[in-house]
């Protein structure tokens, strides 16, 4: 296991570790946690955020949103918002459901406002319940999804462990380090967006949050752009903040995970809700039985 003392040099870095067993993962994270509550309580501290987690089912995979996977370069934010804007008619006719949205002028004066801010993307990020929606649903997105539970993250991890046979991997990340954020020029910039909004039912089921990395070009265009430069650009400040930590885990762990994810009532059906996650829960509680 990796010492604390090792840990705590290292705090300002995209931090990877590699573990052997579901336990140590389980203790590097009640340590990190107690770490960024002893940082709060300093006497200088503003702001620690609470951490978020990710689970991704091959450790060898970025930290990308499917957007970049989908497009593999940087996209604007006014082409984006074309782009879901042409599809909102057909989504609303097969299902019913209505969203409010800005036209691209007024898109493209929220830009401009905000860009005065420093800190384009917040909390009111124009038809953010529209895009949530769309990325639970499969469209590409810029939001990366995380959770507020590293269990629920643990299962997106682990969900496909037997067929994979590879290294699962487990991120957590602090976007707020107790001194604030700091952001400058035009080096990318990563946002935790709220999590109060009217979206797919999933997004509550999974307690989703999403972060978005933006970065404006000398033109003053802006860009969604690659978390994995937000998160540098965001360590070069030396402040705790943006922080990543990375733990590598066997797949073969995830007979631990299960009774775990069992005992806290996560499964794919608490998590989809479908009939599809419903037999897939069965399926898991039933052959478990045989193993």
């Amino acid at each position: 296991m990796v010492s604390p003392l090792k840990r705590r040099e290292q705090v300002v870095n995209v931090n990877e570790f590699v573990l052997e067993s579901w336990e140590e993962l389980k203790e590097e994270l009640r340590m990190i946690k107690k770490e960024r509550e002893e940082l709060a309580r300093q006497p200088e501290s503003t702001h620690v955020s609470e951490l978020l987690y990710r689970g991704q089912s091959d450790a060898t995979w970025p930290l990308s949103t499917t957007l970049e996977r989908e497009s593999g370069e940087e996209t604007e934010l006014l082409d984006y918002h074309g782009i879901i804007s042409r599809i909102k008619p057909r989504i609303e006719s097969a299902t019913g459901k209505e969203w409010a949205i800005p036209s691209r002028s007024e898109f493209s004066s929220w830009i401009k406002e905000m860009s005065r801010t420093g800190f384009l993307l917040k909390d009111n990020l124009p038809a953010y319940e529209y895009m949530a929606y769309l990325r639970h649903n499969g469209f590409p997105s810029p939001l990366l999804d995380w959770t507020e539970s590293y269990l629920i993250a643990s299962f997106f991890a682990f969900r496909r462990a037997k067929q994979n046979e590879n290294k699962v991997a487990i991120f957590a990340y602090g976007e707020y380090g107790a001194r604030g954020k700091m952001h400058s020029g035009n080096s990318p910039l990563i946002s935790t967006l709220h999590p109060y909004i009217r979206t797919h039912n999933r997004h509550y089921l999974q307690q989703s949050r999403y972060t978005i990395c933006t970065r404006e070009n000398d033109d003053g265009q802006y860009f969604f752009t690659k978390h994995e430069e937000g998160i540098s650009a965001g360590n070069s400040y030396g402040q705790n903040q943006d922080v990543i930590w990375k733990f590598v885990i066997p797949s073969n762990e995830w007979k631990k995970v299960n009774d775990d994810l069992k005992s806290s009532n996560i499964n794919p059906y608490s998590l989809f809700a479908s009939e599809e996650s419903l037999m897939e829960t069965l399926a898991i509680q039933e052959f478990s039985r045989c193993m």
